[in-house]
């Protein structure tokens, strides 16, 4: 009897259900009808099972009963990865040298596989600072520094833990009758589940009852002194006020997303970390995130466990790969990119998979706000000639190229340290890169821009919005037509390209065009919080952009949920759903004479409200909005302005 990994799941749910359909077991197992009718072929005889059409169902339910009863570690397969894991634990294990002859037993396979298993066993180790020392007499022996040791433990009991095997594979090392984890350690972990107040996830809980029973049985010693073994181990007992197990059981916890739900870390550089990557995926993908306050808590918990394992190389044991859906992919480009200054800032490089795990917390955040993200080219100017030159040349890019995404401009030295976050450069002098790039001068003409937009089209569809001047226009006019009174004609034209409050379908306005002078107010004086939202939301009623229903449902979702658009200290974003009475896309700001206070004590000195007809026409200006928001200099700004022109000259600096 040979049983596959695959074969001892299909085996645990007819052990638990008795019997299931054909389709239940395809979603179960993720794969092929045509690979599960193998699958299933190959143990219905031994397990007297009936395969019909439809459901998969045993026979005999004694004969089933009997023949599960009696699998033993001998009698499994394993995959070449999982056979190198469970090789790399057994070296781990043994403290001596190991015979060619006890890996073959221990592998399940040939000589010929285990030494080329071996092969690829010396590159892993290699690559985990460590050596497979080989004697020809005595056989193997890994040799790896204490602390690289007992996290490459950790690392396999995340990995191996969770497999069906795993009891089998623990029988073997204790040389006993097949051994039920769950019965022997379920004590164990009701008393780690009530320390912590919470409750493990299934995966977690197998790795630390396999942790418990090899440690406990003293199949692994650390080769740390114990002194050493109670610093890594003390201040996670402090903080989670947890006693009792052994220190590397404590650091296996410590390396899954379980902690409390009450507990949140006040480590402000880490929320700091952690504000900081928000801002940069909101820059990269074009939303703003409503409620930071909430999103931070979320991801500072997911936080300190992620760096943990991202720092010593432990995997995660979530399956990430059916996580991944065609909606999530632009989130999940956006959050790499947004993650590098947090990889770079801390030295550590986080894996595909952990980055899933990151994304799906802003999944999780767009969808409860009703956004949708599609994927954008993110751009940047490099320039050697100064800030004010480059943000020139970025502002004019950014009005002819609406649909690119900006970061700030950098110089040409650092553009390249900038390339893995980017799709395009735009730069005034050669240089060399992986990614396209677009060489440009410094003054950038239209007839330069019409020519760039050639050449970005050739392999980019990449919409293209001329601009014109008034006086190009009026040279036009006069070449081809008799103009009688170019005055009139100059106002009549200047009169008909003001900017309107309506947006043709589709377009998404930049942030300079919603909040333009009429819907800026300063210095106003309010009563309560209600009135601050009323009064700062006048412009945009008076031009009908909204309706009095949206004021009175941004108020009335704040005695509801409480005051979630207040996303930072003194700056609230009220907002409300479209169909509760928005007309337009729309933006008006105000700053107070005092502190308006909301609910729960929350100051507020400036309050942007935001009108949203539809999912998408707002994003671009609040994604210009963010970086405002990200920059201590320009908030101050927002709470202490003066006059207008301040904020219009703010929002006309602005660079993304």
């Amino acid at each position: 009897m040979q049983l596959s990994e695959l074969n001892l799941k299909i085996l645990d749910i007819l052990m638990k259900q008795q019997i299931i359909s054909i389709r239940d077991l395809n979603y179960q197992l993720n794969i092929s009808n045509k690979k599960l009718k193998y699958e299933l072929d190959k143990i219905s005889d031994t397990f007297n099972i009936i395969i019909n059409k439809e459901e998969v169902l045993i026979n005999d339910t004694k004969i089933f009963n009997q023949n599960y009863s009696a699998i033993k570690y001998q009698d499994i397969i394993f995959t070449e990865d999982q056979r190198i894991n469970i090789l790399l634990f057994y070296l781990l294990l043994e403290s001596d040298y190991i015979s060619i002859e006890h890996l073959i037993k221990f592998g399940n396979v040939s000589r010929n596989t285990i030494l080329q298993d071996i092969k690829v066993l010396k590159d892993q180790v290699k690559n985990l600072n460590g050596i497979l020392e080989y004697n020809r007499t005595n056989g193997y022996n890994l040799k790896m520094n204490a602390e690289d040791r007992d996290l490459l433990f950790i690392n396999l009991v995340h990995q191996i833990a969770p497999k069906f095997f795993a009891n089998y594979l623990v029988s073997f090392i204790a040389n006993q009758e097949k051994i039920d984890l769950d019965t022997k350690y379920s004590n164990d972990i009701s008393n780690i589940e009530t320390q912590l107040a919470h409750s493990f996830s299934d995966n977690h809980r197998k790795a630390i009852q396999f942790a418990l029973f090899i440690i406990d049985n003293n199949y692994f010693k650390s080769k740390l002194d114990n002194e050493q073994l109670e610093i890594k181990s003390n201040q996670f007992e402090k903080e989670n006020h947890i006693s009792g197990f052994h220190p590397l059981v404590l650091l296996m916890i410590q390396s899954t997303s379980m902690i409390t739900n009450d507990s949140h870390p006040t480590d402000k550089y880490s929320e700091q970390l952690i504000l900081r990557f928000i801002h940069n995926f909101e820059i990269f993908s074009g939303v703003i995130i409503i409620d930071k306050d909430k999103l931070i808590q979320q991801l500072i918990r997911h936080f300190y466990p992620a760096v943990l394992r991202a720092k010593y190389g432990i995997n995660t044991i979530v399956n990430t790969e059916s996580l991944v859906q065609s909606s999530l992919l632009p989130i999940i480009t956006f959050t790499k990119r947004a993650i590098k200054n947090l990889e770079y800032e801390l030295e550590i490089k986080f894996s595909d998979n952990e980055i899933v795990l990151w994304a799906l917390y802003f999944a999780g955040v767009i969808r409860s706000q009703g956004n949708t993200v599609t994927n954008h080219e993110i751009a940047i100017v490099a320039c050697p000639n100064g800030l004010a030159i480059s943000h020139s040349l970025t502002q004019k890019l950014k009005s002819y190229f609406p649909s690119l995404i900006f970061l700030p401009p950098t110089s040409i030295i650092k553009v390249q340290e900038l390339s893995d976050q980017v799709d395009i450069i735009f730069s005034t002098h050669a240089i060399e890169s992986e990614k396209p790039v677009f060489l440009i001068s410094e003054l950038l003409t239209v007839n330069e821009l019409e020519y760039l937009n050639e050449k970005l089209n050739e392999n980019m569809n990449i919409p293209f919005r001329p601009k014109y001047s008034i006086n190009d226009l009026m040279d036009v006019i006069n070449k081809h037509a008799e103009v009688k009174n170019e005055k009139q004609l100059f106002q009549a034209i200047k009169e008909l390209l003001k900017p309107k409050y309506y947006f043709k379908e589709g377009y998404q306005p930049m942030l300079k065009e919603l909040l333009t002078e009429e819907f800026i107010q300063i210095n106003l004086d309010v009563n309560t919080w209600e009135d601050s939202i009323e009064k700062a939301s006048s412009p945009l009623l008076a031009r009908e952009i909204i309706k009095e229903s949206y004021i009175k449902a941004m108020i009335q979702s704040v005695i509801d949920l409480g005051p979630y658009i207040v996303i930072m200290p003194e700056i609230a974003i009220p907002h409300a759903r479209p169909e509760d009475g928005a007309n337009e896309v729309g933006l008006s700001f105000a700053n107070f004479t005092k502190p308006v206070i909301f609910p729960n004590n929350k100051p507020v000195k400036a309050m942007i409200v935001l009108s949203a007809k539809d999912q998408n026409t707002h994003l671009k200006a609040l994604a210009e909005m963010t970086e405002i928001l990200g920059n201590d200099e320009y908030l101050e700004i927002l709470k202490s302005a003066k006059n207008k022109k301040e904020i219009i000259k703010l929002i006309n600096n602005i660079n993304l």
